[in-house]
């Protein structure tokens, strides 16, 4: 009686992680874009924002691809929140050499904790209408990137949700972590295409100030120290004002974690937003976790002890084959190749990870979920 009740479990949970993919992660694999970019010549005008604490050694090194974009009209506008290094000195000299691209916003009373505050105050400082966020660790890789994230903010769009991917390590740890950056991705940019967009990430992420203006900021969870990105998207979202930009000149590099505790402390804040968003939202990602497990773990057993049979075996085979043709579509727009050859791996080791930090990070209380770190 088990075992059918296992082959069952199988059966169900294939057929719907075939749905996912063949439903929803299937607009990403096969989403075009424009190839235009703007130059700022007769495009609008952008205000960059990169709020930053103690952080002057990225300040120094990653400014730069910002501040030398090929893009006429902006300007690069960096809140400095309380910082206790020589950031305001960097800042000043880098000031001195780009006196008409470069803002500084120095903050010396901390309001709120967390990057919230600052990031409002910046928003609210910012001369023009459409603001372009990034952090302070993360580097455009193209002098194109402004042109091309506005080329994607039509009339009709208020978001354009962009990709952040983190810079290569040889450890298991980091890829493991672009791993999961590149599921993650697929998620949000998927549902995005599908109208149902939930979340953005703040390495990379436009939209409109009046929309920021209109939904009183980040008010409707100031109590939750991060969700600057994920939680304003998934409040304010819709499917007619946003879109994605996935181009390569759109995409922004990122420092990951070098340490596994390092890389913890920082998913149990991002984790900790997921309780926030929208119910249907929750019940789409933890439906897609949940076949994921089951579908792995069911085969696994049903292989091992031999009870799995043509049916199941091509029900595996079918789910493989169209993961996999998906995966490299989706790989080679995002210029994600180098992980292909590990993603039958990864993906079984991910909802594993899923299923049991997730719990633990959920009974945590707020104050310890996310925790006094900047972000």
């Amino acid at each position: 009686m088990w075992v059918i009740f296992l082959k069952i479990i199988f059966s169900v949970s294939t057929l719907v992680q075939l749905g996912y993919w063949l439903l929803l992660f299937r607009k990403l694999a096969f989403h075009t874009e424009s190839q235009m970019v703007s130059n700022g010549e007769t495009a609008p005008a952008v205000s960059v924002i990169v709020c930053a604490r103690n952080e002057s050694n990225h300040l120094k090194n990653n400014l730069y691809s910002i501040l030398n974009q090929d893009y006429k009209s902006f300007e690069l506008l960096v809140v400095n929140d309380n910082s206790t290094d020589d950031s305001a000195l960097v800042l000043a000299k880098l000031q001195a050499q780009y006196p008409q691209k470069l803002r500084i916003l120095n903050l010396t009373v901390k309001k709120t904790a967390g990057k919230k505050g600052a990031l409002s105050e910046g928003i609210l400082a910012a001369k023009h209408d459409i603001l372009l966020l990034t952090d302070a660790d993360c580097m455009p890789v193209s002098p194109k990137w402004i042109g091309t994230m506005v080329r994607a903010l039509t009339e009709d769009k208020a978001i354009v949700l962009g990709y952040s991917p983190y810079q290569t390590v040889d450890s298991w740890l980091n890829l493991f972590i672009r791993y999961e950056t590149l599921w993650t991705a697929i998620q949000y940019l998927s549902c995005s295409l599908a109208g149902m967009p939930y979340m953005g990430v703040g390495r990379n992420l436009m939209y409109r100030k009046n929309l920021f203006i209109k939904a009183n900021g980040f008010q409707s969870h100031e109590q939750v120290l991060s969700g600057d990105d994920d939680l304003f998207i998934n409040q304010v979202g819709n499917a007619t004002n946003t879109t994605i930009c996935i181009q390569p000149d759109a995409h922004v590099l990122s420092e990951p974690k070098y340490t596994v505790t390092d890389w913890v402390k920082q998913k149990s804040r991002h984790f900790g937003t997921g309780r926030f968003y929208r119910l249907k939202h929750q019940l789409l990602l933890g439906m897609l976790t949940i076949s994921q497990f089951f579908y792995f773990v069911s085969f696994f057993l049903l292989l091992v002890l031999n009870f799995s049979t043509i049916f199941e075996n091509a029900l595996f085979i079918m789910r493989t084959v169209t993961v996999w043709f998906l995966y490299a579509k989706i790989a080679g727009k995002l210029r994600e190749q180098r992980i292909l050859g590990h993603v039958m791996w990864l993906e079984g080791l991910l909802p594993l990870f899923y299923l049991f930090f997730t719990p633990i990070v959920m009974q945590l209380p707020l104050s310890k979920r996310a925790t006094r770190t900047w972000k």
